[in-house]
């Protein structure tokens, strides 16, 4: 766990730890950078997952979503170095929160961009469709081309599920 990380896992008077303990019956203990979890192999697992995605910069809402079997998280790491990194960071952001927004909506997920990853939160289709949409923008592709092959996968995504409107988790 990094380190400018421990403070949104364990929250303000311990609020946070006792919120993923409590929802997924564990015991989380930090010493340092470290954390253990203990408790059944499932919950275990479960709370492993939600502490890596605080870890990589999600808040706790958007981590413990992941307790939903129909979530996962995929973990995008940034390979380049230096300013190359920093510029790759910027292209899946964009000038104030953009891309990063435009992507979240479209998607239909939650984005971390963070230290050397890109942290991806949702329904596997949608996390297997944003990541790949990230991947094209890593590889230098144009924000156009990657927001169409967003918008191209979610219609698909529509139509294969009878037409029903998936949208409402883009109304908040």
């Amino acid at each position: 766990m990094p380190a400018e990380r421990i403070g949104a896992l364990i929250g303000k008077n311990g609020r946070i730890k006792r919120g993923i303990e409590t929802k997924t019956k564990t015991t989380i203990s930090v010493r340092g950078s470290e954390v253990v979890i203990s408790g059944d192999a499932y919950n275990s697992w479960i709370a492993k997952s939600i502490v890596e995605a605080i870890a990589i910069g999600f808040d706790y809402n958007k981590a413990v979503c992941l307790m939903n079997d129909n979530y996962t998280m995929e973990v995008i790491p940034l390979h380049a170095k230096g300013s190359r990194k920093e510029c790759i960071k910027g292209r899946i952001i964009g000038k104030g929160g953009a891309t990063k927004d435009i992507i979240e909506k479209t998607g239909n997920c939650f984005i971390s961009v963070f230290d050397d990853v890109v942290g991806v939160i949702g329904e596997y289709d949608d996390v297997a469709n944003t990541a790949y949409a990230i991947n094209m923008l890593i590889s230098g592709s144009s924000h156009g081309a990657a927001y169409n092959y967003l918008e191209r996968k979610r219609s698909e995504r529509k139509n294969t599920f009878f037409g029903c409107d998936w949208e409402y988790r883009n109304k908040e």
